[in-house]
Formats: structure tokens, sequence, C-alpha cells
């Protein structure tokens, strides 16, 4: 029996965080338990293969149980604004009454017509909703007092939101000054369970070598949130690229950097990108066995020092292998490498010469992307 689920359509961001929770928990003994996913218009809908809806939500209180520890630690360890409501998200999954009737709900589109602003439920924080800040609801030619209304969500909705944040979101934390930059990956088309194998064990794998680099070099404060959203599927695992590229779908990178205190962050900058062609040309160079990690200390090196322009000519050349941003790439970098040469301190020498032997190696990337 196929049964669909379909995501409440609270937001692009926050649908996708639900979305890969449920896929997470699909994805656990039962391998066979997701069978496709399409995506449209932000929202989202999951063919499942279990007999009714009490299973689905057995698989979620399974996953949550076998894997307490680490959601908890991932949700309270960058955002503690979360860390009073954890204890709720975790008693909300494992309730499976209230998970099956929930899930009932999302039988049909637009769960999301129940909730919202001013609205009955809970108020749900940034880092599960960035558009949900304290925005005015009436006509500023009509009255001269405003009462801002929050946007209010179901425990379960809040919970699954929550899941996806822990299992699926790369977060990327900035040094001093508290600040996280934070990765979801929407799509619109199909998209199979394929893909959602191969990411889950890049993010349990590898991704976290990736952020604590990214963490070492400061790229938060250093480079945009869009530079930095691209170097992250620059450095993404190959197998993630090419199941990726393989799908019937377009790809997006919808970033969020949030400020100010880790108990109550603000929104200071939010990403929308579409990165289709980037992870095709991507798969397409690992194909023709062009290593990219082999130039990752160049990357580095560029992030640290807030090179925006050799990034930037890099990534787009990828992404339309137009030559005269490849050129744009080598003639700032060449200047780069030259400028921290000569700098007195022995470490930043020690970095550009490293840099420096990575350099040459770029040259593939354009032979075997114009060829």
């Amino acid at each position: 029996m196929v049964i669909k689920l379909y995501t409440p359509g609270h937001s692009l961001y926050t649908d996708t965080l639900m979305l890969y929770g449920l896929a997470c928990s699909l994805l656990g003994e039962d391998k066979k338990a997701l069978n496709n996913v399409s995506g449209i218009g932000g929202s989202y809908c999951l063919e499942v293969n279990l007999n009714n809806y009490g299973d689905i939500a057995d698989h979620i209180c399974d996953f949550v149980d076998d894997h307490e520890n680490a959601i908890k630690t991932a949700l309270s360890s960058n955002l503690t604004s979360l860390r009073d409501r954890i204890d709720v998200f975790i008693q909300t999954l494992t309730d499976v009454n209230e998970m099956t009737n929930y899930l009932q709900t999302l039988s049909i589109p637009g769960h999301s017509r129940n909730e919202g602003r001013g609205k009955h439920g809970t108020t749900i924080p940034l880092p599960l909703m960035p558009v949900a800040g304290k925005y005015l609801h009436k006509d500023l030619t009509l009255t001269s007092k405003f009462t801002p209304s929050s946007y209010n969500v179901c425990n379960n909705c809040l919970s699954l939101a929550a899941l996806g944040l822990a299992e699926a979101a790369i977060s990327i934390r900035a040094r001093g000054q508290w600040s996280v930059v934070i990765i979801v990956i929407p799509f619109e088309g199909n998209v199979s369970p394929l893909y959602f194998s191969e990411f889950f064990e890049f993010k349990f794998r590898s991704s976290e070598n990736i952020i604590k680099k990214l963490y070492a070099n400061d790229a938060v404060n250093q480079i945009p949130v869009k530079v930095l959203t691209r170097l992250v599927f620059l450095l993404t695992d190959k197998t993630v690229l090419r199941s990726m590229s393989e799908m019937q779908a377009k790809w997006y990178a919808l970033s969020v950097l949030l400020t100010g205190r880790a108990n109550a962050p603000q929104v200071r900058g939010m990403v929308d990108i579409e990165i289709s062609s980037f992870i095709r040309n991507l798969s397409l160079l690992y194909e023709k066995n062009v290593n990219i990690t082999e130039i990752d200390r160049l990357l580095f090196f560029l992030a640290s020092k807030g090179d925006v322009s050799a990034l930037e000519g890099l990534f787009t050349f990828i992404s339309n292998r137009d030559l005269r941003r490849f050129y744009q790439f080598t003639r700032e970098t060449y200047s780069s490498i030259e400028r921290w040469r000569k700098d007195p301190d022995p470490r930043e020498k020690a970095q550009a010469e490293n840099a420096a032997k990575c350099f040459s190696k770029c040259r593939n990337i354009a032979i075997e992307l114009l060829c």
C-alpha cells in the first residue's frame, strides 16, 4: 500500500526541514519504506510504502529513540534558543498515537491553513522558520498602533522541523561573536530514496570535517552567505553530487544567517539560489576523474582572506562554463597568493605557499569542462 503525505505549506524552508525529518525516519531499518518524493511550489509529497499511518509513526518513534542523544546535541550545540524545547520535541515525536493522528491530517495538502499568524498553537522559533519574524499585518493607512503577530504551529509540525534541522541542515559557526549559517537543500521535481540515503550518509560521515575547516578559516565572517553556500557544495561528497545530478529535479540552496545571541538569534541574511547546473558540472568533473578536493587548501585560503571575487569567478565558471570567469578566478587568485607571500608573518607565507601548490591543478577543471 502506498500512502501519500503532503508537507503543510508553512514555508519552503520549514517544509524542507519537515521533509528531511520524515525522510531520515523512513530510511531507518526498512530501506523500502520511502518510495518517491515530489516537490512543487515550496511543498512536498512523499509516497510511503507502508500499510497505515501508525506504521509511519512507529518509524519516526524508533528513529528518534535510536538517535535521541545525537538529536539533542545537534539542536543544542549551535542554537541554545532550542534547548528548552528539545524534550518537548522528543516527547512529541515518540508519541505514536498523537503522531498517527497528525500524519492523517497530512493525507491532503493544506495542513497550514489551520495554523499561522494570530492562530492557535506554539510560536515557531526563527531557526525553524526564518520568515516568521514580527511582521505587521494591518493596513498602515487605517491605524496608528500595530501589534506584531507571531506565527504559530502545532507541536507536531514544530517537532518534525526540529528533527530535519538536527539531521539534515548544515550549520556553520563563525569565530568570535556568535553567528551561524544554516543551509538546507530544497528541490522541485521527483527525487528517489537514493538521494536521501547518499545525503544522510555524507552528513553523518563527512560534513563535520568540512564544517570544522570552514570554522577554522572563519568563512562565515570573511565571505558572503551566497559564496559560502557554493563553497560547501563544491566540497560535498561526490556520491551525493552524482545522485543529485541523476534526479529529475531542480536543486536549490536555501541559506540563512543568524546573528546576535545563541539564545535569541536574529535573521541577518537569507539566500535562495538555484544550484542545478553547478551540481551537474561538479558531478561531470568527478566522472572525468577531476578531484575537486585536491584544491581545497586553495579554496580555504581564499575564503580565509575574504577573496570573494576569486571564489565567485570559479563558482560561476563551473556553473555556466564562461571562460571569462575562469580568467577572473586565476587573475584574482594569483594576485592574492603573491600578496600574502610578501607578508612578514611566516604563517601567512606558509599558507600562501600551500595554496600556490594547488593553483596549477585548477587548469584541469577548465580543460575538462570546456572539452
